[in-house]
């Protein structure tokens, strides 16, 4: 069993509770007769950010699926905020590979579609979704529905919807690897914004060995369905952190881990 505590630098003028947002002991999920998790443990700090990474296959989206409450575990616990996951929490985002975006409403109202059911009134939820199109930089397409608009922009909603409920802990699925290298830049500097803005933890899983090293506070080197080491990121954070020198380092780190791994 790797016993893990990711860490990470966000702030908040509020003092947070004690004890960690997500807390993994033991884990193990399987599909049939196929092990996609085993014997995983890791712990996650309030507002820390954490990234998640490993080769195709190796359980990183099955481990967030689970801390989603998408999927019920053989054995182990999951405990989010000091309460086991049972069930989907209300207080989680979640952020598909995929976007998960209604393609017959608009930009506007894919944002507002979780605070609809959620039963708050229309001045709330217009004001609410008002902040969040201008946060993201796209009220100028809160008219327009998803098949007019362009990746990035896709997941600029994707992301809104996911913030429209204020969760305290925001999952993310590779994010930005549908997208071409400058919007996927675009999308990463606007995932530290929203972390350093907002009083968030944030889980998020990719292959990009760059991404890992740039959003994640600690990263968790996966393979084979356990978590195989974890690396603190003493550079996360750091103003223009691509061009550092400590960033490439620990991208080659990182690398080298993952080879070690394979």
């Amino acid at each position: 069993m790797t016993e893990v505590d990711a860490r990470g630098t966000g702030e908040s003028e509020t003092a947070a509770p004690a004890g960690p947002m997500i807390e993994v002991d033991r884990l193990r999920v399987s599909y049939g007769t196929e092990t996609a998790l085993q014997d995983v443990s890791f712990s996650v700090e309030r507002r820390a950010s954490c990234a998640v990474i490993g080769p195709s296959g190796c359980g990183k989206t099955t481990l967030l699926y689970a801390l989603a409450g998408l999927l019920k575990p053989d054995e182990g616990r999951i405990r989010i905020d000091g309460a086991p996951l049972e069930a989907i929490r209300p207080a989680t985002g979640l952020i598909l590979q995929e976007y998960g975006l209604l393609p017959w409403k608009t930009v506007r109202d894919n944002i507002a579609f979780p605070l609809r059911s959620r039963g708050l009134d229309r001045h709330r939820r217009r004001e609410r979704t008002d902040a969040i199109l201008g946060d993201l930089g796209i009220g100028d397409q809160s008219d327009k529905f998803p098949g007019e608009l362009s990746g990035g922009q896709r997941q600029r909603v994707a992301i809104g919807r996911a913030l429209a409920l204020e969760p305290d802990l925001l999952l993310m699925d590779e994010a930005s690897s549908a997208l071409d290298a400058m919007t996927r830049e675009r999308i990463q500097n606007l995932v530290l914004g929203i972390f350093r803005k907002r009083p968030v933890t944030l889980l998020l899983v990719t292959h990009s060995i760059e991404e890992a090293v740039l959003l994640g506070g600690s990263i968790l080197v996966m393979a084979q369905g356990r978590i195989r080491s974890r690396v603190d990121n003493p550079c996360f954070g750091l103003p223009d952190a691509r061009d550092a020198q400590a960033f490439h380092d620990l991208c080659r780190i990182i690398r080298r881990e993952l080879h070690e791994t394979a």
